[in-house]
């Protein structure tokens, strides 16, 4: 029971070729972004306050997604942009 077995279901495709590879590649994207932002605000003093724990997190992301009042599917969308804008203003 502490073991996990995977099958590949695709494993005739190219990785680049499945659905989700983009959308992973975006996640990625955001993450770099993210993670320079943090380092920004590190190297000029600026708090940032992280979620006491998972429940805390979900939360407030869904605190977020009533604010910017959009589906939780288009949450990250709306983040992804956000978080574009921020880097080019940082930069």
């Amino acid at each position: 029971m502490s073991a996990a077995h995977f099958i590949d279901l695709n494993k005739n495709e190219q990785p680049f070729d499945l659905p989700y590879t983009s959308r992973i590649k975006m996640c990625d994207d955001a993450e770099r972004k993210i993670n320079f932002l943090i380092q920004e605000c590190k190297e000029n003093r600026i708090r940032v306050n992280k979620p006491k724990d998972g429940e805390n997190f979900e939360e407030l992301i869904k605190v977020v997604r009533q604010q910017r009042n959009v589906a939780m599917d288009l949450l990250f969308d709306n983040l992804d942009g956000e978080i574009n804008n921020l880097e080019q203003f940082v930069s």
